[in-house]
C-alpha cells in the first residue's frame, strides 16, 4: 500500500486536499493508494472509500503527546497486517507514521529553516501576543530548536521529496543540502478550483472597498505588519481571525485603526466576491512557499500588493507588470500602496489584465503529476 497523508487546516492545505477528490478517477481501480486526511471533520467532496478521515481536533487544553499516541492506535488498527512500501507526507503528517517500517517521500508544504529565519528578522511579530491568547508567537520562539531537530530527523529518513513550488525546491537544493544531497526532488504545484471567470458586470463594476487581507492568523502571514499602521484614510478588511479572538474590546481596537475583521471562512464564493470588491489585496507574508491565495487573487486580475518573502511572491510577480514587490516593514508603507491605488486607470488596468494572464486556476496539472508520481513510486517500492 501507498499511503498520502495530509492534515486539512482552514487555509490553503484545505484547498491542497480538496485538489485531491478525482485523482482516482486517472488511477487503476486496484491501485494501492489511500488518502489519509487529518482534520476535525472531512473536507467536502471526498466521497471515494479510498479516502481515509482520521479526527484530529487538537487545541492548547491537550497534551499532545497523549493525542499522538490515539492517532498512531487508530493507524495501527486501520494497517491491521497490511504492508506500507511508501508514506507520502509533510512535517506534522508523517510524525503519525513514523512507528511504521517504510519509506517515506517528504511532501513540502512548509520549510522550517527559512521561516525561523524570517521570523528572527521580524522583530514586531511578537507583538501579536498582545491579540493572541497564550502567548502564541513567543511559543513558536521557544519550538524554534525542536521544530528544526524534528524536521531534520524526518527529512534525514526520507528517500525523495515534493515540493510545491520552485522557491521550495531552490530551498531545498540550496539550504538542505545535509538531508536532501543525492535524493531525488520533484516538482508538483498546488492548485485551485476558484471560479476565476470574469462577468462583464463585474468587469465594469467598480470596487466599493480599499485594501484586503484575507490568511490564517498566523507570524507567518505578516499580520504584525498590519497591526502597526493605522489604516483609517486607507479602510483595510482583515478576514481569517479565529472566532475566540474577535472578542468586543479587539474588535474595537482594530476599528480605531481602521480594521474591519471579519471570521475567517472557506466558502470560496465569499472569498471571491470579497476580492473582487477591494481595490488592491494585501500579502504581507514573511514567508510563503508559494501562495495560493495571491495565486487565486492573480486569476481574477485584483492589483496585489506583496511582501518580498525570498519565495512565492517573488515566484509569482513580476514587480510592476502583474502586481507589486513593496517592503511591509518600510515606514513609507503606507505611501506606497497610496501610490500603487492612485495609478492612472490605464496602468492599473494593463497590470490587472496582466495579473490575469500570468496565473491559472484548475487541478489538472496537480492530478497529472500526483497520478505520474504515485505510479513511479508503486514502481520503486
Amino acid at each position: 500500500m501507498i499511503i498520502y497523508s495530509l492534515g486539512s487546516n482552514q487555509g490553503g492545505m484545505l484547498r491542497v486536499v480538496e485538489s485531491l477528490s478525482q485523482v482516482f478517477d486517472h488511477l487503476p481501480d486496484d491501485f494501492p493508494l489511500r488518502i489519509f486526511v487529518f482534520a476535525k471533520e472531512m473536507p467536502p467532496g471526498l466521497n471515494d472509500k479510498r479516502f481515509v478521515w482520521m479526527p484530529l481536533d487538537f487545541n492548547s487544553q491537550m497534551k499532545w503527546e497523549v493525542v499522538l499516541a490515539e492517532l498512531k492506535q487508530r493507524i495501527k488498527e486501520y494497517l491491521g497486517d497490511t504492508q506500507v512500501s511508501w508514506v507520502m507526507g509533510d512535517f506534522m503528517t508523517l510524525s503519525f507514521f513514523e512507528d511504521i517500517e517504510t519509506k517515506i517521500a517528504y511532501d513540502v508544504h512548509f520549510l522550517g529553516r527559512p521561516f525561523y529565519k524570517a521570523l528572527a528578522e521580524s522583530k514586531n511579530a511578537i507583538s501579536l501576543d498582545q491579540f493572541h491568547r497564550n502567548n502564541f508567537v513567543l511559543g513558536l520562539h521557544l519550538n524554534h530548536f525542536p521544530f528544526l531537530r524534528k524536521e531534520f530527523e524526518l527529512m534525514k529518513k526520507a528517500s525523495c521529496f515534493i515540493a510545491n513550488s520552485k522557491s521550495s525546491e531552490n530551498h531545498l537544493r540550496a539550504n538542505y543540502r545535509d538531508v536532501t544531497a543525492g535524493k531525488e526532488i520533484n516538482y508538483i504545484p498546488v492548485s485551485s478550483q476558484l471560479d476565476n471567470e470574469i462577468t462583464e458586470i463585474e468587469k465594469n463594476k467598480k470596487a466599493t472597498r480599499v485594501l484586503y487581507f484575507h490568511g490564517r492568523f498566523h507570524p507567518q502571514k505578516g499580520i504584525h505588519f498590519l497591526f502597526s499602521q493605522d489604516w483609517n484614510d486607507l479602510p483595510l478588511t482583515i478576514r481569517g481571525f479565529e472566532d475566540a479572538l474577535l472578542t468586543s474590546d479587539r474588535v474595537l481596537w482594530l476599528k480605531e485603526k481602521g480594521i474591519s475583521a471579519v471570521p475567517w471562512t472557506s466558502q470560496s464564493s465569499v472569498i471571491r466576491d470579497e476580492l473582487m470588491d477591494h481595490q488592491a489585496v494585501l500579502f504581507p507574508s514573511i514567508y510563503e512557499p508559494w501562495g495560493l491565495s495571491l495565486q487565486e487573487a492573480l486569476a481574477l486580475g485584483r492589483i496585489c500588493i506583496a511582501h518580498p518573502c525570498q519565495g512565492g511572491h517573488e515566484e509569482q510577480i513580476v514587480n510592476g507588470e502583474n502586481g507589486f514587490l513593496v517592503d511591509f516593514s518600510s515606514p513609507d508603507l503606507k505611501k506606497r500602496i497610496k501610490e500603487i491605488i492612485n495609478l492612472p486607470q490605464a496602468e492599473l488596468s494593463r497590470i490587472s489584465n496582466n495579473a490575469q494572464s500570468s496565473s491559472s486556476l484548475g487541478h489538472e496539472e496537480r492530478i497529472k503529476k500526483l497520478k505520474d508520481y504515485f505510479l513511479w513510486l508503486r514502481s520503486n517500492a
